[in-house]
């Protein structure tokens, strides 16, 4: 009986597998990704001589939803676990994984419009052309958002995620 309570504290307590630190790893992976995907500059493939692939062909998008599936179960575990530090914010990790899987729905869509029409209209050429200093801008702090490489930390980068949902 002691051994099966030693047993249980160590497993428990002292050496478990957290699920909330591979959730927030995940989510870092998930994230660093996606930024690496819109630096791809969807919109560009618009204006561009040759006819555009899919920015996000079908393999890559099943992997994002698969692994974001995998981060939805992954936090309904790390609830389950003992927290020493107080309890899980499951609320929270719900909210970033429903509003990640919202911008992951936004990238389909995107990508789905660009196939749909895979040539740029003259005006919208010539606003693409005009407008690439910003989008490239624009781009450049998406994606260090989404890498986390700001000066932020990490708790107001999640403030700033879900004040956008």
């Amino acid at each position: 009986m002691q051994r099966c309570l030693w047993g249980l504290i160590i497993t428990r307590l002292v050496w478990p597998i957290s699920a909330q630190q591979k959730l927030k790893d995940g989510l870092s992976i998930l994230w660093l990704r996606m930024g690496l995907i819109w630096k791809r500059d969807p919109l560009a493939m618009l204006t561009e001589e040759n006819v555009p692939n899919a920015y996000l062909d079908i393999r890559e998008e099943l992997d994002l939803h698969q692994f974001l599936s995998r981060l939805e179960s992954m936090r309904s575990s790390a609830m389950a676990e003992v927290h020493l530090r107080g309890p899980f914010p499951g609320a929270t990790y719900a909210r970033i994984l429903e509003s990640t899987g919202a911008m992951l729905d936004a990238f389909h869509a995107m990508n789905v419009m660009i196939m749909k029409n895979q040539r740029a209209t003259k005006g919208e050429a010539e606003i693409l052309r005009y407008t690439v200093a910003e989008r490239t801008h624009l781009s450049t702090r998406i994606s260090h958002l989404f890498q986390g490489r700001n000066d932020l930390s990490k708790k107001t980068i999640l403030k700033l995620i879900l004040a956008q949902c």
